[in-house]
């Protein structure tokens, strides 16, 4: 499936349909390498994944809710947010939380 196809559907389709790194690193526009490096990292700040054997999937429904969750106006409001993740209070993105938001 390109890229194109994913951005373009998003908000329609199967919201359970689980999504490779390569496909959420070009929906993000970012390296699967930065993927790996929140999932791995201390208070995941990724979107949630399932983890298959060794294999790694996105569902659709948890990016659409990362991306939500991560969109902000203004510089101002992406400062206020890294501040207070930085800080231990700020919102987790991890598969625990995202749920039930």
């Amino acid at each position: 499936m390109k890229t194109d196809n994913i951005a373009a559907s998003m908000d329609s389709g199967d919201p359970d349909q689980l999504l490779t790194p390569r496909q959420v690193a070009g929906v993000l526009m970012i390296e699967t390498d930065t993927l790996a490096k929140w999932r791995m990292g201390k208070g995941r700040t990724g979107p949630p994944f399932v983890k298959l054997g060794r294999s790694v999937r996105y569902p659709r429904s948890g990016l659409r809710k990362f991306i939500v969750l991560n969109t902000v106006e203004n510089t101002a409001q992406a400062h206020f947010r890294s501040t207070k993740t930085a800080a231990g209070c700020g919102h987790s993105v991890g598969t625990e939380k995202i749920t039930g938001q």
